[in-house]
């Protein structure tokens, strides 16, 4: 997951998920430190002119960046108390993990986002802990808005807060509204209101990606909040490994069986690219999805899925006898988690 506790692009999903974890995002740079958002890690890099190796860090992504805090986290836990067992380690992550995303386990988060402090502890003499969520809200189109949790996932006393938002080099001005500003929260949680007025802001130009960072700062740390407003939204584009993708083809004249004889298999090794064979002429849909569950099923909420030309304008092709069609092609998208995206 990201520096906003969202999925990435290269997040693996299904029934194995068991955990999510920080794996970092070249996308943006939320936080305003002048590097991107990835992981901060260790590698040698070979003297081209020498026999020895130079001991650098640099910034990386990926599943291979969030593995490595799962295992620092059973590291800690097993060291606190090295009788438990690998199921009694995995065990205490999960029931300690931070829950984002459907309530419960799902398909995407897992158990939820994995908690070092909390997992260690395992509830005894919790000190209190600010957390938001989403920790990263996209806005878009006229005067939008949207809500957030800041609430105590530590122990169960109330914790004062205050906001403080800075605006990436490119902002007009002050656009984004936070709403209370200051106040308590506690463990059932305070929802605040994030909200842009684009009317005192013309000047908020669309084709451009604004970014707020919105501070939340108690006792002697903070929680940050990633705001993003563009005009005409963030469709997720390019080719991302999203597993096995299944493309059929649906026969119109037998559309009411739900019965797809015609489907191929592919996945991100052949960049998504298909080819059905043996089509009788007539007029198809042509669709696609995943199947994240591995039940069998397609379509299903928790999948991946889209349609020719598009979710929003389905359109059949006609195919004549001998003849082949190709360049069908359509966006694959979450419909699940943002269907606007």
């Amino acid at each position: 997951m990201d520096i906003g506790a969202e999925i990435t692009q290269y997040s693996n999903y299904g029934s194995t998920i068991d955990i999510a974890a920080p794996g970092g995002n070249f996308s943006f740079d939320l936080n305003f430190d002048t590097y991107v958002d990835g992981i901060l890690s260790t590698f040698s890099e070979i003297e081209i002119t020498g026999s020895y190796s130079t001991k650098l860090y640099a910034f990386y992504q990926g599943t291979s960046m969030a593995a490595p805090h799962v295992a620092g986290v059973a590291a800690l836990i097993k060291a606190t108390n090295p009788g438990l067992s690998p199921h009694d380690v995995q065990s205490r992550i999960e029931a300690t993990a931070i829950d984002l995303g459907a309530a419960g386990r799902d398909n995407y988060y897992g158990h939820g986002l994995i908690n070092a402090y909390a997992a260690v502890k395992n509830g005894a003499g919790m000190s209190p802990i600010l957390f938001p969520f989403p920790k990263q809200i996209k806005l878009m189109g006229d005067n939008p808005s949207d809500t957030l949790i800041l609430k105590n996932i530590g122990d169960t006393s109330d914790i004062s807060f205050s906001s403080s938002t800075q605006y990436d080099t490119d902002s007009p001005g002050n656009w984004l509204t936070i709403t209370p500003d200051s106040g308590t929260v506690n463990a059932v949680g305070t929802e605040i209101a994030v909200s842009v007025d684009t009317g005192s802001y013309p000047t908020l130009q669309d084709g451009k990606t604004y970014t707020a960072l919105v501070t939340f700062p108690w006792g002697a740390t903070q929680e940050d909040v990633y705001v993003l407003y563009k005009v005409s939204g963030f469709p997720k584009t390019g080719i991302y490994d999203i597993g096995l993708v299944y493309v059929v083809a649906i026969d119109i004249e037998a559309i009411e069986t739900s019965l797809v004889r015609y489907y191929d298999v592919t996945d991100i090794n052949n960049m998504y690219a298909y080819r059905i064979g043996g089509l009788p002429s007539g007029s198809y849909v042509i669709a696609a999805s995943t199947d994240h569950n591995g039940d069998g099923i397609i379509f299903e909420s928790e999948d991946f899925y889209g349609f020719y030309i598009s979710i929003d304008q389905i359109v059949s092709v006609e195919l004549g006898a001998g003849q082949k069609l190709s360049n069908i092609d359509f966006d694959v998208v979450d419909q699940y988690t943002n269907p606007d995206n």
